[in-house]
């Protein structure tokens, strides 16, 4: 038995997908996961309005060629309105680059699987928690990041929970080392900060869909094929010492053009050439994961 749809069956098919992914996009904390659900969304939406098209106006051009017009539509739409939140976005006043503040030496670590997984994991690698310190924006918490230590002392690693509306956390990891000759060894798997420039002596590596322990041990080699020794960071005040390497990231973003220093604002805000960064930064992530 064959089963055959026409074009109005697969047009609402690929408009009930349109609606349900969405809001299943906006449950995941996995960024890869995420990342396939918004390439879906953008299909199953072209796809729709293609065989839409063809049902309402008898369009005699072929499905493919409808299809490609939509895409590049659709994509041109995106691109308009990332760049109208970048600007708009632009325009607060609150830190770039972001000062924390400590929460004290008690562990704040969201519930779930996932989350307990990164504990398991961290475990396994033998890193020793240290701190949690949080974010803030107009006294309410939206950041927070328990500050961990590996066991000899010479890797930093933050984790950062970012809480969002509707209940969604996301999961990011920064790992953090200082050789002797004077180099800042960074390895991430977040688009931040917001797109800046890392520069010398930060030396950045940013592995986008990693997971925690996949982090670990890229960072771990890139510190061997240095072959230079790391310097113990376990005396360190990590509050200190992380406000401090945001305040010089910060500086080195206002010298390079990032950023720029605006009379009436209590913090820097991103200039034109930031905010084009920002822009093909933000796009090339949203399509190609780069």
């Amino acid at each position: 038995m064959h089963v055959k749809f026409s074009h109005q069956d697969i047009a609402l098919i690929f408009l009930l997908i349109s609606v349900i992914l969405p809001r299943f996009s906006s449950m995941l904390a996995s960024k890869l996961a995420s990342f396939i659900a918004k390439w879906l969304l953008r299909l199953s939406t072209c796809t729709f309005l293609t065989f839409a098209t063809s049902v309402l106006t008898n369009h005699s051009r072929p499905l493919l060629v409808l299809f490609i017009s939509f895409f590049l539509g659709y994509g041109l739409v995106e691109s308009m309105y990332v760049w109208f939140v970048i600007c708009r976005y632009a325009k607060f006043d609150f830190p770039l680059f972001a000062k924390y503040s400590s929460e004290g030496s008690e562990l704040i670590w969201p519930a779930g699987k996932i989350f307990e997984k990164i504990r398991q994991t961290l475990a396994k690698n033998e890193f020793k928690f240290a701190a949690t310190l949080v974010v803030k924006v107009e006294a309410t918490p939206v950041m927070s990041a328990p500050i961990f230590y590996s066991d000899d002392g010479c890797i930093r690693l933050q984790m950062t929970f970012s809480h969002f509306d509707g209940g969604r956390t996301f999961v990011n990891c920064v790992l953090v080392s200082h050789l002797r000759n004077g180099a800042i060894f960074v390895t991430h798997n977040l688009q931040s900060p917001i797109a800046a420039f890392y520069v010398p002596p930060f030396e950045a590596h940013q592995k986008q869909f990693s997971m925690v322990k996949n982090l670990i041990s890229s960072h771990k080699k890139r510190i061997k094929k240095s072959h230079w020794e790391t310097m113990c960071l376990c005396g360190e005040n990590c509050l200190q010492a992380i406000n401090d390497e945001q305040l010089r990231l910060e500086e080195a973003n206002i010298a390079q053009g990032y950023c720029e220093q605006v009379d009436g604002r209590t913090n820097a805000a991103i200039s034109f050439l930031g905010r084009y960064r920002l822009w093909t930064k933000g796009l090339l992530a949203t399509y190609l994961g780069l």
